[in-house]
């Protein structure tokens, strides 16, 4: 699971592994600006079909659900920024 910004429009979203590849969902109806610093913090429980996700936006729920289907069932790694 990840968060991104999709720098064409702002839009921020859950990009989510699934057993038929990736479900997206977005997570704010406006966009993101660019040049500004914004706290996002998620939480995760890997549980298969029923894993749950939080979502938060400068301290603000923005997203919560724990039926998020995944073929995760523990969390073996975090990582932090883009990968290069």
């Amino acid at each position: 699971m990840d968060i991104y910004r999709y720098n064409n429009n702002g839009q921020m979203w859950l990009r989510v592994t699934s057993s038929t590849g990736f479900t997206y969902t977005k997570l704010v109806s406006g966009s993101i600006a660019l040049n500004a610093w914004r706290h996002v913090g998620m939480h995760v429980i890997a549980n298969g079909a029923a894993s749950t996700v939080e979502v938060w936006l400068d301290g603000t729920s923005i997203f919560s659900s724990n039926q998020i289907n995944t073929t995760a069932t523990t969390v073996t790694a975090l990582q932090l920024g883009p990968s290069i």
